[in-house]
Parts: structure tokens; sequence; C-alpha cells
């Protein structure tokens, strides 16, 4: 092993018993208070993965469940601790470092997707995942990014998601009357935010911005909630500078204000 390899070794290895740490700590302070979301929802429908829609508000694709098995299998808590450090790890990789994660975690948008026990930080992943699995994975939460992943989707990306489908239908039968959105949010500003969401997405194609094309995914769209800007944030905290980044902090924090204070949730 040559030094940079073992320097490469033990950087990941810092960064992972760091994560893992940051996990267990947000466990002992919010837990079980603001675990709304995997509480409720995400542990139970996980637990009982073979007929997650007999627990309240769970709404996405079966694979999902399937998925989060092997976490809720640890317990609630347990299971957790492990969503909050597996979305940690998912977000060092899509914001490009540990470095970038700092003023990601400083976000409201993170910060509400982690005390309430949300996935879209763990799914944000699908914007680098090998392209076969990026539909698939997206598409178990694809408020936040579907058009960014469609951007990079290959013909094998939807047969994958085709076959998953398939199996999905065989397995649990009108799964797909589930999977929708639960209510509508009047901070969205649909249908108004149509046309930025096109300008958005001509942009966002023409030059490559996964960061574009995000925002355009989330504005074409009547409902998301805070968590659903998670993965917009991670991929524009990659390569981004330091007064981007912390103007994405503020803005952040302005949004949420702002429909926090209006009512609006």
């Amino acid at each position: 092993m040559n030094k940079s390899m073992g320097r490469d070794l033990v950087k990941t290895t810092m960064t992972v018993l760091a994560l893992a740490g940051i996990a267990l700590a947000v466990t002992m302070i919010v837990w079980p208070q603001g675990v709304f979301d995997w509480n409720r929802s995400f542990f139970p429908g996980s637990l009982d993965w073979s007929d997650p829609y007999s627990h309240p508000g769970n709404h996405n694709p079966p694979w999902l469940y399937v998925a989060l098995h092997p976490l809720a299998r640890l317990g609630a808590r347990g299971g957790y601790t492990a969503l909050v450090f597996l979305t940690l790890l998912s977000l060092v990789r899509v914001a490009g470092g540990p470095a970038n994660l700092l003023p990601l975690v400083l976000t409201a948008p993170l910060l509400i997707c982690i005390i309430e026990g949300q996935v879209d930080g763990l799914i944000a992943w699908a914007l680098i995942a090998p392209a076969p699995l990026a539909l698939t994975i997206a598409a178990a939460k694809p408020q936040g990014m579907w058009l960014a992943v469609l951007a990079r989707s290959s013909r094998a990306s939807f047969i994958v998601l085709a076959a998953v489908m398939g199996v999905s239908t065989f397995v649990w039968p009108g799964w797909m009357t589930r999977f929708h959105a639960p209510h509508s949010a009047s901070w969205c500003l649909w249908p108004a935010s149509l046309l930025p969401a096109v300008l958005l997405a001509a942009y966002g194609l023409a030059r490559g911005s996964q960061g574009a094309l995000c925002a355009a995914s989330l504005l074409a769209l009547p409902y998301y909630s805070p968590s659903s800007l998670v993965p917009m944030l991670a991929i524009s905290m990659r390569r981004s500078s330091k007064v981007w980044s912390a103007t994405l902090v503020v803005a952040s924090w302005a949004w949420w204000f702002w429909i926090f204070k209006g009512g609006q949730i």
C-alpha cells in the first residue's frame, strides 16, 4: 500500500467514524420526541414490509420499505441512528466531500429531514449512483430530483425500473394507488412556478447543471415537503464557493421562516 492509498484509507475511516458519532449524538438529542415520520411511518412500514400500507403515512413505492427493512430490524431507535448515519454518508458523496457537508447540515431542509426521520437525504444518492440504479432509487421519493436523474438515465435505467415495478405489482397489487402526495402545499406556488421550472430545466440541460434540474423538479410539482430540497442543496454544494454555500444556508432559513410564519406548514 502506497502513502496516497494509506492517507485515503485514514481519511475515509475518520469520516465514517465522525459520521457515526454525529448519528449517535443526533439520536441522543432528538429521540423520541422529534422523529415523527420514522416512528409513525417508515419504521413500522419497513418492519412489516410485506404490507407497509397498513400503517399510516406510507405513500412511497414498496421497494423503499424493502430497502429500509434491515434498518428496521435494528429496532426503532437503532434503525433511526442507522438512517441518520447512512443519510450523512450519502450526502458526503453527493456534496463532494466532508468539507461541503458542514454548510449542508446547517441548512433548514436537512435539519428537518434528519430530525423528522425522513429519507430524502438517503435517496439523494441517486444523483451520483450508477445510471442503471439511479432511476429506481430516485423513484422511491422523486420530488426533489426527478428531472436531474432522468437527464442522466440510460436504457438500462428504464429496464431496471420497469423490472422492479413489475415485481412490485405482482407482490403488492394496487401499490400504485398509494404512490401519491398526501396533500398540497401552498408554498409551492404552483402553477405559477411552471414557467420558472421550464426555464431552469432548459438551463440545466444546456449547462449540465444537476442543481438547476433539481430546482426545476421542485417547481414543476404541486407538492413537495421541506426535506425535498435536500438533494438540490446537496448537489449545489458540490464544487461551490464558500460564498455560494453560505448563501444557500441563509436562503434555506429565509424560506423556512417564510412558510412557517405564514402558517403554511
